[in-house]
């Protein structure tokens, strides 16, 4: 079971460079695209797509992707409601980390890759 929370607004082939992964403070990490608008001016958007509290991470391409992976969360960012990466990371943390109500997110892009992310919460900023 997925849940969709934010689309990309255009096709995925509007990307003017390859997406970017950061690795912030305070164990967030950001994957940052800029885009072409659909307008005859050509503006460009830079968007930013952040996860907090990130305690996992993976970095499939495209020679690795699965079907399950593309049909999940092409161009979405989805949260999967369960799932296997998602129970084995929360069965493997210490009792002494306070359990947070983490979640298993996951991002397609053309080609790859597919981005899957074990964190606490996920926000985005368009600009």
């Amino acid at each position: 079971m997925k849940k969709v929370l934010w689309s990309l607004p255009l096709p995925a082939g509007c990307i003017t460079r390859g997406v970017r992964l950061e690795e912030r403070k305070g164990r967030e990490i950001v994957l940052s695209f800029d885009y072409e608008e659909d307008d005859v001016e050509g503006t460009i958007r830079h968007c930013e797509l952040k996860f907090q509290s990130v305690v996992h991470f993976r970095t499939t391409y495209l020679p690795a992707l699965t079907l399950e992976m593309v049909s999940t969360s092409y161009n979405d960012v989805v949260e999967l409601q369960s799932s296997d990466i998602l129970s084995d990371v929360v069965v493997s943390m210490s009792e002494d980390v306070k359990p947070r109500n983490y979640k298993h997110y996951r991002i397609t892009f053309d080609d790859g890759p597919c981005y899957d992310l074990i964190a606490s919460d996920f926000t985005w900023i368009i600009a």
